[in-house]
């Protein structure tokens, strides 16, 4: 068995609830719209079910995550401002902060 075989199989599956958005680019089926409700009584336990089965794949492989995110620390300036950028009217800068 591969390393998160059975956490995959034990992936949780978001119910199916046929909702159309309108758009002026046409009609998009959306059947995950119902995860925009907070209150409807199936939101919450499926996103912490999501959490629990991503945590439990994840957590067979956190020596590669740890050694991922500090190859990409290692290449990063932490603290940083862009120089601003005029597009139109505007100026647009982007900042990191430690």
């Amino acid at each position: 068995m591969k390393a998160g075989e059975s956490a995959r199989s034990n992936a949780p599956a978001a119910k199916l609830v046929p909702h159309r958005w309108e758009r002026i680019t046409g009609a998009v089926e959306d059947p995950y719209a119902w995860l925009i409700d907070r209150d409807d009584p199936d939101t919450v336990p499926y996103l912490e079910a999501e959490n629990a089965y991503t945590a439990d794949w994840f957590s067979d492989h956190n020596d590669l995550l740890d050694e991922i995110f500090v190859e990409i620390k290692s290449r990063v300036q932490e603290t940083d401002t862009a120089a601003p950028v005029r597009k139109d009217d505007w100026f647009y800068v982007s900042s990191t902060a430690e």
